[in-house]
């Protein structure tokens, strides 16, 4: 394993995470509403984190080495859970709410990380999510930000990788 500086680290894993955009982005040219692309994308992540954890495609340690932490070299990585998330979001919610979880993701986790662990995450993470949904329902209403309070603790309590748990509890709230 490299060590490289931490601000490196998180500035790199975090351009990572905002890339996840391109999604959006790209809604155009891409069948964001077919399962055929969400499972395709899972499967494959899946097969590449379990064959990179059992050292079969440990090359991959390398190349990702700056956005890996120490435990994601033997073990399944943000990645993993980022398309599980994503992945599960687009298969089983409306295109409309997928985006607005994945935007969260993106954009309010990825930029929070800037702040390491400390309260002024949780702030800006709950700040920016609130713009977020801003952008996409052009109202805030008293439950949209008890949401975005809900959203906020389940990112900052780990019970299971935020990656998963963010996009699933941002989609699962306006069901």
């Amino acid at each position: 394993m490299q060590k490289y500086p931490k601000l490196a680290q998180e500035l790199f894993r975090k351009s990572i995470h905002i890339s996840g955009l391109l999604f959006y982005f790209l809604k155009p040219w891409l069948p964001l509403e077919s399962p055929l692309l969400w499972l395709g994308l899972i499967f494959l992540i899946s097969l590449i984190e379990i064959l990179r954890s059992f050292n079969i495609l440990s090359f991959l340690n390398k190349i990702f080495g700056l956005a890996l932490r120490k435990e994601e070299f033997s073990s399944f990585s943000g990645a993993f859970y980022y398309f599980w998330g994503i992945g599960l979001s687009f298969l089983f919610f409306p295109l409309k709410i997928a985006f607005i979880a994945l935007w969260i993701l993106c954009m309010a986790d990825g930029i929070a990380g800037l702040f390491g662990r400390t309260f002024l995450h949780s702030v800006v993470f709950f700040l920016s999510s609130l713009c977020i949904v801003f952008f996409f329902l052009h109202t805030l209403t008293p439950t949209l930000i008890l949401k975005a309070l809900f959203w906020t603790a389940i990112e900052k309590i780990k019970i299971i990788d935020d990656n998963l748990a963010i996009p699933l509890a941002v989609c699962v709230s306006f069901s």
